[in-house]
């Protein structure tokens, strides 16, 4: 499990003086609990409220337990939408080199480092899932499960590049959209979850396979995704332990590696994010995760 789960709320750079300072503090156990969001980074943030990023008491919102810990509700509303806050996420920022490497989390401890070297994202990342059953989807995209790397951007500050993510679409979108768990047709309004990255940035026109990265997720229970990561070399995705989509460094780089917007590898910080970006709706999660190779 996670020693530190941690909140970092920002996209675009962020300047040095904005972060977070460094006051004594303890950490809460790992985890969701009621002492709050302990093991997330950054959860200070002005731009969430309590609504939109709270833990809540097993079983609220019709939200059935799982594992008997109190799950975290993502909520975004059009109005926030509106007000050009889309977002409602965790992340967990582990420091690589300078300037991460000099940062406190909101806990008021460094942020901790990748195993070995601390320069391999290698390993299993996994997060559980609830979608409420009685809520329609009906959005171009809404991202909850990614990863992303932090590259220094001058003054002390930085700035953040998605790597690989997990959307959640419309089943109306796709002509032909996958199954749902039960063997029924996926639906106009029923939602399906996708593997993207940037592909598309891509020179050379390589095809996007996107069939092959959809995937219908059960609604109404509990469901987990996960992404075994192996630096330089690919990500295989799973639901529910059953694997979904195999994705390679040569489709898009896997981990702290050069990328074609970076051709050094010059990544300050390697994040792990889950949560509610982009649309309007509520998600919930629990049980997040990483456990290194070996």
């Amino acid at each position: 499990m996670l020693g530190r789960l941690v909140l970092l709320v920002t996209l675009a750079a962020l300047p040095a003086a904005d972060r977070p300072s460094a006051p004594a503090a303890t950490a809460q156990p790992g985890g969701f609990t009621s002492a709050g969001l302990a093991g997330w980074t950054w959860w200070r943030r002005p731009e969430f409220r309590a609504r939109e990023i709270a833990v809540v008491p097993a079983g609220a919102d019709d939200v059935p337990s799982r594992s008997g810990h109190r799950p975290v509700r993502f909520w975004v509303s059009p109005a926030q939408v509106a007000a050009g806050r889309q977002h409602a996420k965790l992340y967990k920022e582990w420091a690589v080199r300078a300037p991460e490497t000099g940062w406190h989390g909101d806990d008021g401890l460094p942020l901790e480092r990748l195993p070995g070297d601390g320069r391999d994202a290698s390993g299993v990342y996994r997060a559980s899932f609830f979608i409420p059953p009685r809520m329609r989807w009906t959005h171009a995209w809404g991202n909850v499960m990614q990863f992303k790397l932090v590259f220094p951007s001058g003054g002390g500050g930085v700035g953040s590049e998605p790597q690989w993510w997990v959307d959640l679409m419309d089943a109306g979108a796709w002509k032909r959209p996958p199954r749902r768990p039960d063997g029924t047709p996926s639906r106009s309004g029923d939602p399906v979850l996708v593997v993207s990255n940037w592909t598309e940035r891509r020179a050379d026109g390589r095809r996007i396979d996107w069939p092959r990265r959809l995937v219908a997720p059960p609604v109404g229970r509990w469901f987990e995704i996960s992404a075994r990561v192996a630096q330089g070399v690919g990500i295989e995705w799973s639901l529910d332990g059953r694997p979904w989509f195999l994705g390679t460094a040569e489709d898009w780089p896997v981990g702290l590696t050069a990328t074609p917007t970076h051709p050094a590898a010059d990544a300050s910080g390697w994040i792990f994010g889950v949560g509610l970006y982009g649309a309007p709706g509520r998600l919930y999660t629990d049980e997040a995760s990483f456990t290194p190779p070996g």
